[in-house]
């Protein structure tokens, strides 16, 4: 079984295998050891950075299925082209024509010169 329990390295998630050390502790505890035992992990793993990642992709995919989700849109105002080739030249002056700041880059100067020129 502890062999099919991926490690927190693996997933990012130290939950799984804290359930089976929690477990296996618990079995030979009192009940009322048991319990501590688990609200001790409990407590631990909630305050973990995993866990509260977790939390919040769980409320933001149930927000998303249901379809409550608010994206809010930004304004692109900067955008980079790399290739100032006949496409990525079209692409730089479609941009400009809409407001936006562009950079062109390409190896060679002489694309970036015939790309401004168009």
């Amino acid at each position: 079984m502890e062999k099919e329990i991926p490690t927190p390295r693996e997933t990012g998630n130290p939950a799984p295998v804290r359930a089976l050390e929690v477990i296996k502790r618990g079995l030979t505890s009192s009940i009322d050891q048991a319990l501590a035992l688990e609200l001790d992990a409990i407590v631990d793993l909630g305050k973990s950075e995993s866990t509260q990642n977790l939390i919040r992709n769980f409320f933001l995919n149930d927000k998303y299925r249901k379809g409550t989700a608010k994206v809010s849109a930004q304004k692109v105002v900067h955008a980079a082209v790399i290739g100032a080739g006949v496409m990525g030249s079209g692409i730089a002056q479609w941009f400009s024509s809409h407001g936006v700041t562009v950079i062109l880059r390409d190896i060679a100067r002489e694309q970036i010169d015939r790309g401004l020129a168009t």
